[in-house]
C-alpha cells in the first residue's frame, strides 16, 4: 500500500509539473484560451497531488532497542565471618535474585572434661577456698585409677604443704582437721573411692612427709581408714 501511494503521488506531480510547464508556455506565447485550459488542468493536478500526499500513510522511523536487558544482580551479604557462603538463585520477572549467606562461625562446644580432670578441679576449690588462708598449699596432686576394686573409681593423693609454727600436738591435731575436712568435701565426688592426703611441715621437718591420713568410700560419705605420723611428732 506504501508502494501505490508512492508511485500515484509521483505520477501526479509529474503532471503537475508537465502543466506548468505547457501553461507557462502558452502564457509566454499570448495564447490565451490555451493558457487558461492548461491553467485549469494544472490546478487539477495540484489539488490531486496535495490530496494523495496527505493520504499518504506517515512512515515512522524505526527504533531500535535492547528486548533483552541483562538480569540485574542484587547482592544481600550478612555481617558474619566470611570463610564460608551459601548461595540461592530465584528469578522472577526478568530479574535474577542472588542471595548470599554467610555460615556462621562453627563455635567450638568445650571438651568434657575426664573424670579424673574434674576430681582434680574439686580437689583444687577446696584447697583453695577452704584451706589458703590457713597457710596450705599443695606440692604435687595425683588422681590415679583404683585397679584394686576395678570398678572405674579413683584413688585421690594430694601432698600438701602446711608452713606454721606450731607444737607437735597442735601440728598433728590441725593436719588431721584438715584432711578430714577434705575428705568430707570430696565425699561428693562418686568417682572417688579412696583419699589419702599427705601432708609436709618445714617447721619439723623440711622436704619430706611428716603424717599422712587414708580414708575409703562408705556409702555417701568418706571413712577414716588409717593415719601414719613421723616419729618426731610423738
Amino acid at each position: 500500500m506504501d508502494a501505490i501511494f508512492s508511485v500515484l503521488g509521483g505520477l501526479f506531480t509529474l503532471v503537475f509539473l508537465v502543466f506548468l510547464i505547457i501553461t507557462i508556455l502558452q502564457f509566454a506565447k499570448k495564447n490565451k484560451a490555451k493558457g487558461k485550459k492548461s491553467l485549469l488542468f494544472l490546478g487539477v493536478s495540484f489539488m490531486l497531488m496535495v490530496i494523495f500526499a496527505s493520504l499518504a500513510p506517515e512512515t515512522e522511523p524505526k527504533q531500535t532497542s535492547e528486548s533483552n536487558d541483562k538480569p540485574k544482580v542484587e547482592i544481600e551479604r550478612d555481617q558474619q565471618d566470611e570463610k564460608n557462603s551459601d548461595v540461592t538463585t530465584r528469578t522472577e520477572n526478568n530479574k535474577t535474585k542472588v542471595t548470599v549467606t554467610k555460615n556462621e562461625e562453627v563455635k567450638k562446644e568445650p571438651v568434657a572434661k575426664k573424670p579424673n580432670e574434674e576430681i582434680q578441679d574439686a580437689v583444687k576449690q577446696v584447697i583453695n577456698s577452704d584451706l589458703a588462708d590457713k597457710k596450705v598449699t599443695t606440692i604435687s596432686l595425683d588422681v590415679n585409677k583404683n585397679y584394686g576394686l576395678d570398678d572405674g573409681s579413683y584413688i585421690v593423693l594430694p601432698k600438701l604443704k602446711w608452713d606454721v609454727k606450731n607444737s607437735s600436738k597442735t601440728t598433728k591435731e590441725m593436719l588431721e582437721m584438715y584432711s578430714d575436712h577434705i575428705a568430707a568435701k570430696l565425699a561428693d565426688q562418686k568417682d572417688v573411692s579412696e583419699i589419702t592426703v599427705f601432708w609436709e611441715v618445714p617447721h619439723h621437718l623440711e622436704g619430706d612427709i611428716i603424717a599422712k591420713f587414708m580414708y575409703n568410700r562408705s556409702g555417701d560419705s568418706m571413712a577414716k581408714t588409717d593415719n601414719w605420723f613421723a616419729p618426731l611428732l610423738n
